[in-house]
């Protein structure tokens, strides 16, 4: 019988809804459960809009989706409500990076470091800058402190090797480089690695050999234009591969696109390419190495 005598209806207690912090949610994004996580931070966003926690929460996840414009949004809401913590301005370094936005994302990452010293991610974004732009020597000092602080960054490691091998330190890239991909051998950026030296030496064939295979993120290739450049490569038309490429990269600043761009220009020039031709493809084959989102999800 319901407690106060017949015909009496029990109220039912409404059942608790346990709240979830930033922390608790970034952690089941870290896990892998990235539709939830996008769910609860844009929650969070809603239900509490004068806290940074959900906007911070989506920039970072958008971030690593290669999702800048978006990503960039949502942080930039962020820290206009005082958010600092390191790894918004990781996100935004991140979203930065996506938009080619290089000076910006320098900023970022810095910033990271300077509230969380140990950020691995954002030391091995910085060595990636390093190189690209020359500063050899600062890159392999990134990179080590990368790897310092996480040893298991393939990436890092493969930065590494590129900054010594342009510093003309050719045995000890070989080192680096090698053990990386010994090491690693699932890792794309490795195996980006060791193609760079090998292009850089003059072998356009082991370079293209060592792309074959490459195992990284699919682009989700919104226009078809990554589709499009690989027919036109089986086909044998690299010069429109090479353009349709370079279209896929402007959308999605990924290994797989950057790999694919770098090898259609190598083909382009029947596996002979110029000093120029060469410098450009080593380029693309260092962006490869450092834009992929995985460069900054796999050191958190």
């Amino acid at each position: 019988m319901p407690p106060g005598g017949p015909g009496r209806k029990q109220k039912r207690k409404a059942p608790r809804v346990r709240a979830e912090t930033y922390e608790t949610v970034l952690a089941r994004f870290f896990d892998g459960d990235m539709d939830g996580a996008l769910g609860r931070f844009a929650a969070m966003a809603a239900f509490n809009p004068g806290s940074p926690d959900g906007h911070a929460g989506l920039g970072l996840v958008m971030a690593w989706a290669a999702e800048g414009k978006e990503a960039l949004r949502h942080l930039e809401k962020a820290r206009k409500l005082g958010d600092e913590r390191p790894y918004t301005l990781l996100g935004m370094g991140d979203a930065y990076k996506w938009l080619g936005m290089d000076d910006e994302a320098v900023g970022c990452y810095r910033g990271a470091l300077a509230g969380s010293p140990g950020l691995a991610a954002a030391h091995a974004n910085l060595a990636y800058f390093y190189a690209k732009r020359g500063m050899h020597a600062a890159a392999v000092e990134s990179a080590d402190e990368a790897r310092r602080h996480d040893p298991e960054s393939a990436e890092a490691a493969a930065v590494k090797g590129v900054a010594l091998l342009n510093m003309g330190m050719r045995k000890e890239a070989g080192a680096v480089l090698g053990a990386a991909e010994r090491d690693y051998p699932e890792s794309a950026q490795a195996r980006l690695g060791a193609a760079y030296a090998l292009l850089a030496a003059g072998d356009a064939e082991g370079f293209l050999g060592r792309l074959e295979g490459l195992r990284c993120i699919e682009p989700g290739d919104p226009e078809g234009c990554f589709k499009r450049g690989r027919k036109l490569a089986k086909r044998g038309d690299h010069a429109g591969a090479y353009r349709e490429y370079a279209a896929a990269a402007r959308l999605e600043p990924i290994s797989a696109v950057y790999a694919a761009m770098a090898a259609s220009l190598v083909r382009l020039h029947d596996g002979d390419p110029g000093a120029r031709q060469r410098a450009e493809a080593l380029a693309i084959t260092l962006e490869a190495i450092g834009t992929d989102p995985l460069f900054t999800s796999t050191h958190i």
